[in-house]
């Protein structure tokens, strides 16, 4: 009875597992819109942010891999570093893994601008960019009608981003060394550790050969 009881009279203590299942499984209908989807989540529990369902996965789990943007915003609002960093039961996943790993790429820069912690690993020992680059091609051409801009992050240490200071980036920056040097990408190589441009050349060659 007692049981029952806390199910029911949920508070901002609520450890409910059954609270944290209905949360994760609303975000997944695609016909309910984010702001619906708030208002069942802060009428189902009390604590929404710190609920986790049997799988280990919060609200802000669910809304990354699905995309949800507003909805992801709502949910950090009411959070803390410590549960946007979460990591779930099942494979070890953070919210950024869990954008990352279903093609979230908007969800993944969203969480990115707002400094959540790209260096965590999961279950197994990947971090959640890294998953881009897990059953890809290694090398990418690039094709000269494509954009050219190229974006860096990560550690710093002895300035290997090219970006002037030793300062970490936490979020993808524009690296702006080429376009004032009238550069573009012609090819790049990612690797699990550095992704190296390579094979530069001037716009000006690059738009002539595209007419040869």
């Amino acid at each position: 009875m007692s049981k029952h009881k806390a199910e029911v009279d949920c508070t901002a203590r609520c450890r409910s597992r059954s609270h944290g299942q209905a949360l994760t499984s609303a975000i997944t209908k695609r016909s309910i819109s984010d702001q619906a989807l708030a208002s069942f989540i802060k009428g189902t529990c009390a604590n929404f942010v710190k609920a986790f369902d049997f799988e280990g996965r919060t609200a802000l789990h669910t809304a990354a891999s699905r995309g949800r943007i507003a909805l992801m915003d709502w949910l950090i609002r009411h959070s803390s570093i410590a549960f946007i960093n979460a990591r779930d039961r099942e494979s070890g996943y953070t919210p950024l893994h869990r954008s990352v790993f279903y093609g979230q790429i908007h969800a993944a820069v969203a969480l990115m601008k707002i400094g959540v912690n790209t260096d965590i690993v999961d279950k197994d020992d990947y971090k959640a960019l890294e998953h881009s680059m897990l059953d890809r091609q290694y090398m990418y051409k690039h094709e000269g009608s494509q954009p050219s801009e190229v974006y860096v992050w990560g550690s710093n240490c002895n300035y290997t981003l090219g970006t002037g200071t030793q300062q970490q980036r936490n979020s993808p920056e524009l690296l702006t060394c080429f376009n004032r040097a009238n550069t573009c990408v012609k090819q790049i190589c990612v690797l699990r550790q550095i992704t190296v441009a390579n094979e530069l050349l001037s716009r000006q060659v690059s738009r002539r050969h595209q007419f040869e």
